[in-house]
Protein backbone atom coordinates (compact mmCIF):
# COMPACT_ATOMS: atom_id res chain seq x y z
CA UNK A 1 0.00 0.00 0.00
CA UNK A 2 1.18 3.38 -0.99
CA UNK A 3 2.78 5.66 1.48
CA UNK A 4 0.35 9.01 1.71
CA UNK A 5 2.02 12.23 2.62
CA UNK A 6 -0.37 15.61 3.14
CA UNK A 7 1.16 19.08 3.29
CA UNK A 8 -1.15 21.29 5.23
CA UNK A 9 -1.11 24.85 6.49
CA UNK A 10 -2.70 28.41 5.88
CA UNK A 11 -2.94 30.01 2.60
CA UNK A 12 0.58 31.55 1.72
CA UNK A 13 2.67 29.32 4.58
CA UNK A 14 5.08 27.62 1.37
CA UNK A 15 3.06 24.44 1.78
CA UNK A 16 2.80 23.96 -2.15
CA UNK A 17 6.37 24.37 -2.58
CA UNK A 18 7.56 22.23 0.16
CA UNK A 19 5.79 19.65 -1.04
CA UNK A 20 6.63 19.99 -4.84
CA UNK A 21 10.05 20.23 -3.52
CA UNK A 22 9.89 16.63 -1.31
CA UNK A 23 8.33 14.89 -4.52
CA UNK A 24 10.78 16.25 -6.94
CA UNK A 25 13.49 14.65 -4.42
CA UNK A 26 12.01 11.26 -5.07
CA UNK A 27 12.31 8.70 -7.77
CA UNK A 28 9.51 9.81 -10.27
CA UNK A 29 9.13 5.89 -10.79
CA UNK A 30 8.14 5.80 -7.03
CA UNK A 31 6.07 8.82 -6.72
CA UNK A 32 3.17 10.44 -7.76
CA UNK A 33 2.35 14.48 -6.73
CA UNK A 34 -1.32 15.63 -6.40
CA UNK A 35 -1.52 19.24 -6.79
CA UNK A 36 -4.52 21.43 -5.47
CA UNK A 37 -4.71 23.14 -8.80
CA UNK A 38 -4.56 20.53 -11.01
CA UNK A 39 -8.17 19.72 -13.03
CA UNK A 40 -9.95 17.22 -11.40
CA UNK A 41 -13.48 17.43 -12.61
CA UNK A 42 -15.71 18.45 -9.27
CA UNK A 43 -12.77 20.91 -8.68
CA UNK A 44 -13.46 22.06 -12.48
CA UNK A 45 -17.15 23.05 -11.56
CA UNK A 46 -16.11 24.85 -8.46
CA UNK A 47 -13.79 27.46 -10.47
CA UNK A 48 -15.95 27.76 -12.95
CA UNK A 49 -19.11 28.80 -10.67
CA UNK A 50 -16.54 31.39 -8.62
CA UNK A 51 -15.63 32.56 -12.22
CA UNK A 52 -18.46 33.56 -13.06
CA UNK A 53 -19.38 35.33 -9.83
CA UNK A 54 -22.19 33.09 -9.27
CA UNK A 55 -23.56 33.29 -5.59
CA UNK A 56 -21.69 29.81 -3.53
CA UNK A 57 -23.10 29.74 -0.27
CA UNK A 58 -20.03 28.42 2.24
CA UNK A 59 -22.10 24.98 2.67
CA UNK A 60 -22.09 24.09 -0.88
CA UNK A 61 -18.31 25.70 -1.20
CA UNK A 62 -17.59 22.77 1.45
CA UNK A 63 -19.56 19.77 0.36
CA UNK A 64 -17.89 20.30 -2.44
CA UNK A 65 -14.18 20.53 -1.83
CA UNK A 66 -15.10 17.09 0.68
CA UNK A 67 -16.51 15.56 -3.00
CA UNK A 68 -13.48 16.19 -4.83
CA UNK A 69 -11.26 14.72 -2.40
CA UNK A 70 -13.29 11.75 -2.15
CA UNK A 71 -13.03 11.76 -5.91
CA UNK A 72 -9.26 12.20 -5.64
CA UNK A 73 -8.68 9.37 -3.50
CA UNK A 74 -10.84 7.45 -5.34
CA UNK A 75 -10.26 7.86 -8.91
CA UNK A 76 -6.71 9.84 -8.94
CA UNK A 77 -4.50 8.49 -6.62
CA UNK A 78 -2.15 5.58 -8.48
CA UNK A 79 -1.64 3.10 -5.63
CA UNK A 80 1.04 1.35 -7.30
CA UNK A 81 3.34 4.33 -6.70
CA UNK A 82 5.32 3.73 -3.48
CA UNK A 83 4.51 7.69 -2.22
CA UNK A 84 1.86 9.33 -2.75
CA UNK A 85 1.82 13.24 -1.89
CA UNK A 86 -0.76 16.11 -1.43
CA UNK A 87 -0.59 19.30 -1.64
CA UNK A 88 -3.28 19.71 0.64
CA UNK A 89 -5.98 17.16 1.23
CA UNK A 90 -9.27 16.97 2.78
CA UNK A 91 -8.14 18.18 6.26
CA UNK A 92 -8.33 21.48 4.57
CA UNK A 93 -11.44 21.72 4.05
CA UNK A 94 -12.38 20.16 7.02
CA UNK A 95 -10.67 23.17 9.05
CA UNK A 96 -12.69 25.67 6.84
CA UNK A 97 -15.59 23.56 8.33
CA UNK A 98 -14.50 24.21 11.61
CA UNK A 99 -13.68 28.12 11.14
CA UNK A 100 -17.79 28.67 10.06
CA UNK A 101 -19.11 26.23 12.06
CA UNK A 102 -21.00 24.49 9.74
CA UNK A 103 -20.64 20.75 11.37
CA UNK A 104 -21.16 20.09 15.28
CA UNK A 105 -18.54 18.64 16.68
CA UNK A 106 -20.06 15.46 17.42
CA UNK A 107 -20.90 14.79 13.73
CA UNK A 108 -16.58 15.81 12.83
CA UNK A 109 -15.71 11.78 13.26
CA UNK A 110 -18.41 10.38 10.76
CA UNK A 111 -16.66 12.81 7.99
CA UNK A 112 -13.41 12.12 9.31
CA UNK A 113 -14.03 8.53 8.41
CA UNK A 114 -14.78 8.92 5.16
CA UNK A 115 -10.99 9.23 3.85
CA UNK A 116 -8.12 7.40 4.41
CA UNK A 117 -6.04 9.38 6.92
CA UNK A 118 -2.66 10.20 5.25
CA UNK A 119 -0.04 8.25 7.34
CA UNK A 120 2.30 11.64 7.70
CA UNK A 121 1.09 15.09 7.49
CA UNK A 122 3.49 17.87 7.42
CA UNK A 123 2.00 21.13 9.21
CA UNK A 124 4.17 24.71 8.03
CA UNK A 125 3.33 25.75 11.05
CA UNK A 126 2.80 29.89 10.77
CA UNK A 127 0.17 32.01 11.45
CA UNK A 128 -1.42 35.22 9.23
CA UNK A 129 1.04 37.81 10.78
CA UNK A 130 3.89 35.21 9.74
CA UNK A 131 3.20 34.96 6.34
CA UNK A 132 1.60 38.42 5.43
CA UNK A 133 4.75 40.24 4.40
CA UNK A 134 5.55 37.74 1.67
CA UNK A 135 1.85 38.18 0.41
CA UNK A 136 1.93 39.78 -2.61
CA UNK A 137 -1.58 39.33 -3.79
CA UNK A 138 -4.27 38.21 -1.59
CA UNK A 139 -7.69 36.76 -2.99
CA UNK A 140 -11.43 37.53 -1.64
CA UNK A 141 -11.30 33.90 -0.95
CA UNK A 142 -8.11 33.85 1.23
CA UNK A 143 -9.53 36.77 3.25
CA UNK A 144 -13.02 34.66 3.98
CA UNK A 145 -14.99 35.43 0.93
CA UNK A 146 -16.90 38.28 2.32
CA UNK A 147 -15.38 41.24 1.42
CA UNK A 148 -16.74 44.47 0.08
CA UNK A 149 -13.60 46.34 -0.81
CA UNK A 150 -10.12 45.71 -1.90
CA UNK A 151 -9.54 47.82 1.35
CA UNK A 152 -11.00 45.04 3.79
CA UNK A 153 -8.04 42.27 2.26
CA UNK A 154 -5.59 42.01 4.60
CA UNK A 155 -7.75 42.64 7.94
CA UNK A 156 -9.67 39.72 6.44
CA UNK A 157 -6.94 37.65 5.48
CA UNK A 158 -5.83 38.27 9.14
CA UNK A 159 -8.76 37.29 10.61
CA UNK A 160 -9.59 34.31 8.40
CA UNK A 161 -6.01 33.20 8.12
CA UNK A 162 -5.87 32.62 11.96
CA UNK A 163 -8.77 31.28 12.37
CA UNK A 164 -7.86 28.62 9.86
CA UNK A 165 -4.59 28.16 12.17
CA UNK A 166 -6.28 27.60 15.21
CA UNK A 167 -8.56 25.11 13.13
CA UNK A 168 -5.70 23.06 12.46
CA UNK A 169 -4.29 22.67 15.54
CA UNK A 170 -8.11 22.26 17.31
CA UNK A 171 -8.42 19.29 14.36
CA UNK A 172 -4.92 17.80 15.02
CA UNK A 173 -5.42 17.83 19.26
CA UNK A 174 -9.40 16.19 19.22
CA UNK A 175 -9.48 14.59 15.41
CA UNK A 176 -6.09 13.12 14.01
CA UNK A 177 -4.38 10.37 15.06
CA UNK A 178 -1.74 9.58 12.58
CA UNK A 179 1.52 11.44 12.78
CA UNK A 180 1.85 15.63 12.40
CA UNK A 181 4.85 16.97 11.71
CA UNK A 182 5.04 20.79 12.80
CA UNK A 183 7.46 22.48 10.33
CA UNK A 184 8.71 25.60 11.26
CA UNK A 185 8.27 28.24 8.80
CA UNK A 186 12.11 29.58 8.62
CA UNK A 187 13.59 29.62 5.41
CA UNK A 188 12.40 27.67 2.54
CA UNK A 189 15.42 25.45 2.15
CA UNK A 190 15.68 25.44 6.53
CA UNK A 191 11.94 23.76 6.33
CA UNK A 192 12.92 21.34 3.56
CA UNK A 193 15.91 20.37 5.87
CA UNK A 194 13.62 19.83 8.93
CA UNK A 195 10.79 17.69 6.37
CA UNK A 196 14.11 15.83 4.76
CA UNK A 197 15.49 15.04 8.11
CA UNK A 198 11.98 13.97 9.38
CA UNK A 199 11.34 11.75 6.22
CA UNK A 200 14.59 10.25 6.32
CA UNK A 201 14.23 8.50 9.93
CA UNK A 202 10.11 7.76 8.98
CA UNK A 203 10.65 5.46 6.07
CA UNK A 204 13.96 4.23 7.76
CA UNK A 205 12.01 3.30 10.96
CA UNK A 206 9.07 1.92 8.86
CA UNK A 207 10.51 0.51 5.77
CA UNK A 208 13.75 0.26 6.55
CA UNK A 209 14.99 1.96 3.45
CA UNK A 210 17.33 5.06 3.51
CA UNK A 211 16.24 7.86 1.66
CA UNK A 212 19.13 8.43 -0.19
CA UNK A 213 17.63 4.85 -1.99
CA UNK A 214 14.28 6.16 -3.07
CA UNK A 215 16.08 9.24 -4.40
CA UNK A 216 15.56 10.93 -7.84
CA UNK A 217 19.45 10.08 -10.02
CA UNK A 218 21.48 13.42 -9.95
CA UNK A 219 21.82 15.01 -13.22
CA UNK A 220 25.28 15.19 -14.52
Amino acid sequence: MSLVIAFEGIDGSGKSTLARMLAQKINKEKVQFIDKNSDRPIRKIYRELMKNDEFISDALSLFLGLADYKYTEERVEDRSKEFIIYDRCFLSTLVDVISLGLISSEDMPLYMGMFRMPDIIYFIDADALQVLPEKKDISVAEAGGKISSPAELVDGFIEYQNRNYQGYLSLFEKYVETEVFRVRRDSVESSLDQIFCHFSSFIKNRFSQEFEDICQAEQD
